[in-house]
């Protein structure tokens, strides 16, 4: 590889971590909303 191209790859996947990184602390930092979503009760409807 080029070292151009050795420098958007590095670039690439410290970005995509980053994000990964963001996604999950905004997952943990805000429980509210994740235990809503878990909790909320499931509709069973009998066709027949």
């Amino acid at each position: 590889m080029t070292a151009k191209r050795t420098g958007f790859l590095r670039h690439f996947v410290s970005g995509f971590a980053m994000g990964a990184v963001a996604l999950f602390a905004v997952q943990i930092a805000d429980p509210s909303d994740a235990k809503s979503v878990r909790s909320a009760p499931a509709v069973v409807e009998r066709i027949g």
